[in-house]
């Protein structure tokens, strides 16, 4: 959900409009830090309960995208920046919709 703010926020900010250059920072930050607890929370829940290793390497390779778009954003490469932002949007998404359609736990399955 960040990252599609964060989308929003940087289109609204290309445009033009600066006064959002500052929420545009603060949902940056959030994302990042979410994307890193995500990645972490991924490879715990891997090693408890066997699950899809895909969706760990996506968490993973999201928590790496987040940092270093803000990495470029913080040395104002802005085409780079932009096209990472992008990316992450679209691995965001997919891993929700990875995460939401077959989850980790189930209770039809048991751990024998």
């Amino acid at each position: 959900m960040a990252g599609a703010v964060q989308l929003i926020l940087g289109f609204i900010r290309y445009l033009g409009v600066t006064a959002v250059a500052q929420m545009h920072f603060a949902v940056a930050v959030l994302a990042m830090v979410a994307s890193i607890v995500a990645g972490a929370a991924a490879l715990g829940f891997r090693q408890v309960s066997q699950g899809d290793s895909n969706v760990v390497w996506l968490a993973l390779l999201m928590a790496i995208t987040s940092v270093i778009q803000y990495g470029l954003g913080e040395a104002s490469v802005v085409i780079a920046h932009m096209a990472m932002g992008v990316i992450f949007v679209i691995g965001t998404v997919t891993l929700a919709a990875l995460v939401y359609c077959r989850p980790f736990f189930s209770a039809e399955t048991t751990n024998e």
